[in-house]
């Protein structure tokens, strides 16, 4: 597996996935490579080769290889899926264009080395699958200041009143504040941004443990549930053969 992580988002290149049924509140881009890939969605199969899924949908997949680019849904790339997405739980890529597409990073990610070829890659890879984005509408300053914060912060622990006293905020308002501006509960947003920073940690070669408790984890096994439940996958399955290359911002 290749993975490139950036600050809101992560793209995945794996020979095949399994993943079973879960969740998250990522919007998610599935890519089948050279075949089409199968999604299960409340009980139903639906095989294609690409698809863009909205946030916190039930979902597993399987096939191979296949591309999964997650992006937080307070970013530039998020909001592009979300538009695509248009309320719906999932919907189909163009069947030629995904295809089409498949082919180009089948071809192209290998010559990929560092943060400027990833970019350059990923910008002509939304250009072939006919997305276009747009700058965001802006954030109330203060919810841009609590994510810059999480995005730069070390600390294990982010509890919710200190981020509203840094944010000159109560509690209550802050939540409120936070879910209507990014559409994703704070609290999960926290667990997210633990996962991530987790997993980064793993593939700075800490240890599963180390990395699980690093990140604020109460147990490697809080670590491990909250892997299968949001991501489908365990931590040592994703982790195995795999490379990672830390890349940029989007925008």
């Amino acid at each position: 597996m290749i993975l490139y992580g950036g600050d809101e988002h992560l793209l995945a290149i794996t020979p095949s996935i399994d993943a079973t049924s879960h969740k998250h509140t990522f919007l998610q881009l599935t890519l089948g490579l050279e075949q089409p890939v199968r999604m299960g969605i409340d009980d139903e199969l639906v095989s294609g080769h690409g698809f863009v899924l909205g946030s916190n949908v039930t979902h597993s997949l399987s096939g191979g290889p296949v591309l999964l680019l997650l992006a937080d849904r307070a970013s530039v790339l998020g909001d592009m899926l979300r538009r695509y997405a248009a309320g719906q739980s999932m919907r189909l890529l163009d069947d030629s264009s995904a295809a089409e597409a498949g082919r180009y990073v089948a071809e192209h990610y290998p010559h990929v080395r560092g943060p400027e070829d990833y970019r350059t890659f990923l910008i002509e890879l939304l250009r072939r699958l006919g997305f276009s984005y747009e700058i965001p509408r802006l954030m109330d300053a203060r919810i841009v200041a609590t994510l810059d914060s999480l995005s730069q912060c070390g600390h294990s622990e982010h509890p919710i009143d200190e981020l509203a006293r840094a944010a000159s905020l109560s509690s209550s308002r802050l939540s409120h504040l936070f879910k209507e501006q990014t559409g994703i509960a704070l609290g999960s947003y926290l667990v997210l941004h633990k996962l991530q920073k987790a997993y980064y940690s793993i593939f700075d070669g800490i240890s599963i443990t180390e990395a699980a408790l690093a990140a604020g984890f109460d147990s490697p096994s809080h670590f491990a549930a909250a892997s299968r439940r949001l991501l489908g996958m365990s931590a040592a399955d994703i982790r195995k053969d795999s490379v990672f290359l830390k890349v940029s911002r989007f925008m």
